[in-house]
């Protein structure tokens, strides 16, 4: 696991990528589904595709928002030093 020696710098930049993708990407992909719901009738495979993007960009977004609810400690799990071998050098 990688270990962050400024869990706060890293965070504040992780967050402000991580809103200028909502911003930019998911926006835009939002835009073009009201577009496509706005524009082609039921039966094409454009509107099922709009539905899709729709439900899977919300679901980004709502895990995205609950993961970005730790505080930056727990999100980069820089308090938590328990490691476990996989395969142990020693069978006792």
């Amino acid at each position: 696991m990688a270990k962050f020696g400024q869990p706060l710098i890293f965070n504040r930049i992780m967050r402000m990528i991580t809103y200028f993708q909502f911003v930019f990407c998911y926006g835009a992909i939002y835009i073009a589904d009201i577009l496509i719901f706005i524009n082609f009738k039921w039966g094409f495979q454009l509107p099922i595709l709009g539905i899709e993007t729709f439900i899977l960009q919300t679901l980004v977004l709502v895990l995205t928002w609950i993961e970005f609810r730790q505080t930056p400690e727990e999100l980069l799990n820089t308090s938590k030093g328990v490691y476990t071998q996989i395969k142990p050098k020693s069978s006792a």
